[in-house]
């Protein structure tokens, strides 16, 4: 009865291990407890072990998002958690000398575009979202866990939104039926938003990702 929260740390890597504990053990493992948030408290931090950037950031914060009913995300930098002033390395752990001081570690770029996944999601009603993996009809992150495409739908089915973590892939949705839908790409990057094209049937969507790197595709009713 103490036990509220499901929190996990996926570790500061993009190997295909660190990636499927997010796109499959917990994006399968939530549904086999009592209902409870599940949150990754320590996605891969940016700066650490200098190789770790802001794309591989959003990567793992947004995957890890969809994975689950959306609860939140953690979000860390290399010269932030231990407070790293000019000169300075953090205490009891591998120095990384090329790290940025705390103050310049907060305007890294996964800082601001982290903020952005918070407004994003805040746009919705976020608690009523779940994972909707069933409307994918093609997975590309069966033969390249990077390509792994993450869904999540309301449960009136009005809203669909689905991440697509790399530039130029395609996706193939199956729509609820009797349902209509206006179609944009949020740039998490920037913040931005575009109009995407509609449906090829009035069941299926296909379409690729437009934008230079990771989007997510937002099907909002129109009905």
């Amino acid at each position: 009865n103490w036990y509220q929260i499901d929190g996990y740390q996926s570790s500061h890597g993009t190997g295909q291990r660190t990636v499927e504990l997010i796109t499959k053990t917990v994006a399968e493992g939530w549904k086999q407890q009592s209902p409870k948030p599940v949150i990754n408290l320590e996605p891969c931090y940016e700066e650490i072990y200098y190789r770790i950037f802001e794309d591989d950031v959003r990567n793992a914060c947004y995957w890890s998002v969809f994975a689950a009913p959306p609860s939140g995300i953690t979000y860390g930098a290399d010269g932030i958690w231990p407070w790293i002033r000019e000169g300075e390395t953090a205490l009891n752990h591998r120095a990384n000398l090329k790290v940025s001081t705390w103050d310049k570690a907060i305007e890294l770029p996964g800082s601001r575009q982290i903020a952005w996944l918070g407004d994003f999601m805040r746009r919705w009603e976020w608690w009523n979202l779940r994972p909707a993996q069933d409307l994918l009809l093609d997975q590309p992150g069966q033969e390249n866990y990077k390509h792994h495409l993450s869904v999540l739908k309301s449960s009136d089915h009005k809203i669909i939104l689905v991440y697509v973590p790399a530039e130029k892939l395609e996706l193939s949705l199956l729509l609820p039926p009797a349902m209509e839908y206006d179609y944009q790409w949020f740039d998490p990057r920037t913040g931005t938003y575009t109009e995407a094209e509609g449906p090829n049937t009035k069941r299926v969507l296909n379409v690729q990702n437009p934008l230079e790197k990771d989007a997510v595709l937002l099907a909002i009713s129109a009905n």
